[in-house]
């Protein structure tokens, strides 16, 4: 397959964003895995890379035509029977595993996928639910805004002023307020894909691809070689930011690619459950131990997405969640 300059159909891209999840999600249960790794570099990318879909998938969606109650309708009858099927699910491992702390008041927030604000209140949680949930709370408070959100960025002038503004704002978050996690290049990504939906991104796909090698092999080479890190945030940005680029500028190769979409309806269960299911059997290295869970992990995952189709007359081969 060949590399074109030309940008790819609504459909190719829609394609890019369905497998980058599926491999995204997958870098993060990894990062999770590999705790204090370098790996948390790429599960950095890929967390930008989820938020800029989602805000890219719900811009482009509701560009031309957008109601407040039907917009936050559809994204509770979408979210909230994957919700309490998942929270069902963990609930019957906590109890397995005889888990403290499950009926408290910090369980019940985590469990609604708000334990991120427990993170960055630096409240304690007692309780077995909203292991890495962060990321899902900045998820619900970015459909609350969006709205507003929105309303700014309808003309291309009020578009730019909100990249501009938030791309200082979240910069300048990141090096005043340490939370322990990449969240402010995430807030970031949402801004930026609710920018880029609807609207043609600039540049050829070549030069994203190039843009996001350069910035990783800078970002090796001066850590590695000089021991530099004081550019190691812009450095993650660029690759982030180039890394959207190329999914939305370069097809994919479809065959290749293929296995990847046999996971994508259940994305979400992936994220919740991971890192619940890991094992670190003894004897075994832990890239071996990293492998078995993995399995685990899908397995389950696309057991509990099928139960859930079920359950909501719906169909994970045909209904994509591209928002989330």
């Amino acid at each position: 397959m060949s590399l074109t300059l030309a940008h790819p159909d609504a459909a190719t891209v829609s394609h890019n964003f369905a497998v980058a999840k599926v491999l995204c999600i997958l870098t993060v249960a990894a990062g999770h895995y590999f705790e204090g790794s370098l790996l948390w570099i790429p599960a950095t990318v890929a967390l930008f890379v989820f938020g800029f879909s989602s805000g890219y998938f719900t811009a482009q969606r509701y560009r031309s035509r957008f109601s407040v109650p039907a917009f936050w309708r559809a994204k509770i009858l979408r979210l909230v029977p994957a919700i309490l099927l998942i929270d069902a699910v963990l609930l019957a491992l906590f109890l397995f595993q005889d888990r403290a702390g499950i009926w408290t008041v910090e369980s019940l927030i985590a469990a609604l996928g708000l334990s991120g604000w427990l993170n960055w209140l630096g409240l304690p949680n007692p309780g077995p639910y909203g292991a890495g949930l962060w990321f899902f709370t900045l998820l619900l408070m970015f459909y609350l805004a969006y709205p507003v959100l929105r309303m700014l960025t309808q003309s291309d002038r009020g578009a730019l002023a909100v990249a501009l503004v938030g791309l200082a704002a979240t910069t300048a978050l990141h090096y005043t307020v340490d939370v322990g996690h990449m969240l402010w290049p995430t807030v970031f990504a949402f801004l930026l894909g609710s920018v880029a939906g609807g609207r043609r991104w600039p540049g050829a796909g070549l030069l994203h691809l190039a843009a996001y090698l350069g910035a990783a092999l800078a970002l090796g080479a001066l850590n590695a070689m000089a021991g530099i890190n004081s550019f190691n945030y812009p450095l993650i940005l660029l690759m982030s930011v180039s890394a959207c680029g190329v999914l939305l500028t370069l097809p994919l190769p479809r065959t290749l690619c293929a296995p990847a979409l046999w996971f994508d309806a259940c994305v979400l269960e992936i994220y919740f459950l991971h890192s619940y299911l890991f094992v670190r059997p003894d004897g075994l290295p832990p890239a071996a131990g990293f492998l078995m869970s993995m399995v685990i992990v899908l397995l389950v995952s696309l057991s509990v997405a099928r139960l859930r189709a079920r359950l909501t007359h719906g169909s994970t081969g045909h209904h994509r969640q591209q928002a989330a």
